[in-house]
């Protein structure tokens, strides 16, 4: 991978990362997504989110 394709992909993943990691409740607002079960939960706690 060059140089310029891997600057390009570095920004996307943290860009991406920025809406859906750090901006979670958000974009869980926008999709609908307001409670998570005890499944969804742990499985949040074991991806660090």
């Amino acid at each position: 991978m060059n140089r310029a394709t891997k600057n390009i992909v570095e920004q996307f993943l943290n860009l991406f990362e920025e809406v859906f990691n750090k901006g979670l409740e958000h974009s869980k607002e926008m999709m609908g997504i307001y409670i998570d079960t005890e499944e969804q939960e742990r499985n949040s706690i074991k991806m660090g989110l």
